[in-house]
């Protein structure tokens, strides 16, 4: 075989190679794309300020709540009674999940709305016991308020794409700065342990992305605001689910499915 006809056939591997590796890559990243079910990128986009307003209010009402139990004082053991308030959290939102049109038109979508801003302030105050009663109590329900508001004035503008990673760095953004804050009036080790505020503002916007692509079957309306903020709260138990099933779950499945691949293979 000559020189040329080994560089020809070289080429055509290196080409036949890059297209493999291409369509490896298109099948890892889901090439996949999905409609949103109001397509129109302005009322779209006032839905989304609606129903982050409503979140906002939510949250807020965390802070007197919070004055109310250090009130109280309440003297039992607060493991118990957070592990309490996530099971009957998530019953509660596993109901909402499965049921949801009941809840979709006046007053029932009020009446839930309603009992979903109880749960979040009175959950939301049970997590912030640990914290104790100084400064820097009411920092979390302020930082995540801050976050969604910042998305929600992003979204204003229809010129720029709001990705998941717009929206992801807006909220890192957000939370440095409070960073950057903590630590000149010597408080970043506390402001530290407020992290998860920035998972809660994340599930936030990665779940809008859900709801308004028809995942979880809604067809939400541009009109629909409360109908989707209460949506919010009850797609936690499928979101925990899937966490569940990937991270706990799946590497158990799959050394399951190694040795039931292997138990025929010769050894040598």
């Amino acid at each position: 075989m000559s020189r040329e006809d080994w560089n020809l056939k070289a080429d055509t591997l290196a080409i036949t190679t890059a297209q493999d590796v291409s369509i490896q890559c298109e099948l890892m990243l889901d090439g996949r794309s999905y409609a949103f079910d109001i397509p129109d990128i302005r009322p779209r986009r006032r839905l989304v300020r609606r129903f982050y307003y409503l979140l906002m209010l939510e949250i807020a009402l965390a802070v007197p709540c919070s004055e109310i139990m250090f009130i109280l004082t309440i003297s039992c053991n607060q493991l118990v009674l957070r592990v309490a308030t996530i099971v009957v959290l998530l019953i509660f939102y596993t109901f909402l999940y499965l049921w949801p049109n009941w809840r979709r038109y006046p007053p029932y979508n009020y009446c839930v709305f309603l009992l979903t801003s109880l749960s979040t302030a009175i959950s939301m105050s049970i997590y912030l016991i640990q914290f104790g009663q100084t400064r820097w109590l009411h920092a979390y329900p302020l930082i995540v308020i801050t976050e969604l508001l910042a998305v929600a004035l992003y979204t204003k503008q229809d010129r720029l794409k709001c990705s998941h990673g717009v929206g992801v760095l807006i909220i890192f953004l957000v939370f440095g700065l409070f960073l950057v804050l903590a630590y000149f009036l010597g408080m970043f080790a506390q402001m530290l342990g407020l992290f998860g505020c920035t998972l809660e503002a994340w599930y936030i916007i990665y779940d809008t992305h859900l709801m308004l692509c028809g995942h979880h079957g809604y067809n939400v309306k541009p009109e629909e605001y409360v109908f989707a903020a209460v949506n919010i709260h009850a797609d936690v138990p499928k979101f925990l689910w899937i966490l569940i099933r990937h991270l706990v779950l799946g590497p158990f499945v799959m050394f399951l499915e190694l040795i039931r691949n292997c138990r025929t293979s010769g050894i040598c």
